[in-house]
């Protein structure tokens, strides 16, 4: 894939965000069940394009590079450059979590995997992978870490878990403290974003939510 570089720097460049709007939730979060949230909205305002039809396009080519590409060396070369530099993090964000639905699913939709309901093994080693780069402590707690970062790493965690669903469950131990600390964020939109992951995780690894969980994170 020697045209990876170019390729992903125009993408980078494309995908610029200049401002974004956080969802407007209809009851506080406390009150609010998160199976009712069945996704993490992104609502961004693009530095380039203003147009829902080009970001669309955007998305199908992203679908098309990781089916088509070598997803492993696209998906490394993405984490490589998120590991070395955090100028580009939100762009990068957005592009693992619109280039990995097209790498590992048949049809590019959220949930369904290459085997079905069963995630293969490949699918789950490289979750693991982005997931272990994403709740890195020292992502989260970065000076340049604003309401929209945090946002986009909620949301790719939800991506990661719609894709290999119940397999999921090992990952936990590293995923769920982050998301529960995003639960009281000052940040409304990562606040609903994460309560929606957890929606999701409790969705495919059949546990029952319980409102104890925001309770917790209220004291």
């Amino acid at each position: 894939m020697d045209y990876c570089p170019v390729a992903i720097c125009v993408f980078l460049k494309v995908l610029t965000v200049e401002v974004w709007s956080q969802p407007v939730l209809a009851m506080p979060l406390p009150q609010l069940n998160p199976l009712s949230l069945s996704s993490a909205p992104l609502r961004l305002s693009h530095a380039h394009f203003h147009s829902d039809q080009v970001l669309a396009l955007l998305k199908e080519v992203c679908h098309l590079l990781g089916c088509h590409g070598d997803r492993l060396v696209l998906l490394d070369y993405l984490l490589d450059l998120f590991r070395l530099s955090s100028r580009q993090h939100n762009e990068l964000l957005l592009l693992l979590a619109y280039v990995l639905p097209g790498g590992f699913t048949n049809d590019g939709s959220h949930g369904n995997s290459v085997h079905g309901n069963i995630a293969s093994e490949e699918l789950v080693s490289v979750i693991e992978e982005v997931v272990d780069v994403v709740v890195d402590e020292e992502v989260w707690s970065t000076s340049s870490n604003s309401d929209l970062r945090r946002y986009l790493l909620v949301n790719l965690v939800y991506t990661c878990i719609h894709l290999v669903g119940v397999a999921c469950e090992p990952m936990l131990q590293v995923i769920l403290y982050p998301l529960m600390l995003r639960l009281q964020d000052d940040s409304e939109g990562v606040a609903s974003a994460a309560m929606a992951t957890l929606g999701a995780i409790c969705h495919h690894c059949k546990y029952r939510y319980s409102a104890c969980v925001v309770e917790w994170c209220e004291l």
